[in-house]
């Protein structure tokens, strides 16, 4: 089993160790928060395995379009009804969007109380379930309302995968590309030389992975905890990415189908401004389309507006997390948007 920062467990099998999973989960009075694209053999599994405790289950509905206030409000009605305190504990078994949710309810409900995270997607397993971050979208704006709280553990089983749909699991391999191209060369080209196995869910080369993206994450955001320096280069494909999910309603695209995009866009762009090799785009696009991740975008002028709406810039200055070396990026901010239509608006591969 590979332990990080004390509190992160990864390991196959994991949610069926007894003794771990109650060691970890100490409270006696918990509500699980799920949705329902979680199959329920899993709520059930964990619901054994906590058997000696009081165990409430919410189910919310599923989807980034369901990432509201709205659920917020029934969450919250929710810790009422199941008498939830300062005592209890909250654990949010499912992806990225139950974890959001969750997290950020149990963040502002009596100051904070203590929750856990049990990701069941890779999006999750690799990213999201990891850093502290909990929000939920408002007025058509991603992560609008959120904030930082983090759980008290992290239970990552990644035998929670061999359920998840093909497309759920191809989402989240856009976070995994986002470490290599921002943060880790070799880690990009070790992707390169396991893709086969990667696609295929190769289970020993799925934990090596997942281990590596949460490594790679809670190193940066020890340096960075509420995202003002280093931690901004995890944004990588995120503002064009948010800014595709928000101008299509956060119906069209999974997360990370939109970041991989939104990867594309930025190195698209530092191409344009001499900043990036153009083999290196190829590289990522080529990556993106052997895992059969959506490259084609909006044209660029219908995002520009969701653009200057994000939580990384400062006034009207765009604060855009650009690529200028496979495994590194910089943060860039002598573009507007005005500059920044008229720069992708005929580009050409």
């Amino acid at each position: 089993m590979k332990v990080i920062n004390n509190n992160i467990y990864i390991k196959s099998g994991l949610i069926q160790n007894h003794e771990l999973v109650n060691s970890v989960v100490q409270s006696d009075n918990l509500l699980v928060i799920t949705d329902n694209l979680v199959p329920n053999a899993h709520v059930e599994n964990l619901l054994f395995v906590l058997s000696n405790k009081i165990v409430g289950v919410i189910k919310l509905p599923a989807g980034e379009d369901n990432k509201n206030f709205l659920a917020i409000e029934m969450l919250t009605e929710a810790f009422i009804s199941y008498k939830i305190d300062r005592f209890s504990t909250v654990i949010a078994l499912g992806g990225g969007v139950v974890g959001d949710l969750a997290g950020f309810a149990a963040a502002i409900y009596m100051r904070g109380i203590n929750w856990i995270q049990i990701p069941t997607t890779l999006i999750a397993q690799v990213d999201s379930a990891y850093g502290g971050k909990t929000a939920c979208n408002f007025q058509n704006k991603k992560n609008l309302l959120g904030a930082f709280h983090f759980p008290a553990a992290t239970l990552v089983d990644p035998d929670f995968l061999k359920t998840l749909s093909k497309r759920e699991y191809i989402s989240g391999l856009a976070e995994v590309i986002k470490y290599g191209m921002a943060c880790d060369k070799d880690f990009f080209e070790w992707i390169e030389v396991n893709k086969v196995s990667i696609k295929n869910r190769d289970a020993s080369i799925l934990e090596k992975l997942i281990v590596v993206c949460c490594e790679i994450k809670t190193s940066i955001v020890a340096l960075d905890p509420k995202d003002q320096n280093e931690r901004m280069v995890l944004n990588f494909g995120h503002s064009f990415g948010h800014a595709l999910e928000a101008a299509t309603s956060f119906s069209r695209y999974l997360h990370g189908e939109a970041v991989g995009i939104g990867m594309l866009l930025a190195a698209r762009l530092a191409v344009r401004i001499d900043m990036l090799e153009r083999s290196v785009l190829g590289r990522l696009h080529n990556l993106l389309e052997y895992f059969e991740l959506p490259t084609e975008c909006l044209p660029i002028n219908m995002l520009c507006d969701y653009i200057g709406g994000d939580k990384k810039n400062r006034g009207t200055t765009l604060n855009l997390i650009l690529p200028c070396a496979l495994g590194k990026v910089k943060l860039i901010s002598e573009i507007n948007i005005k500059n920044l239509e008229g720069l992708m608006q005929n580009y050409v591969e």
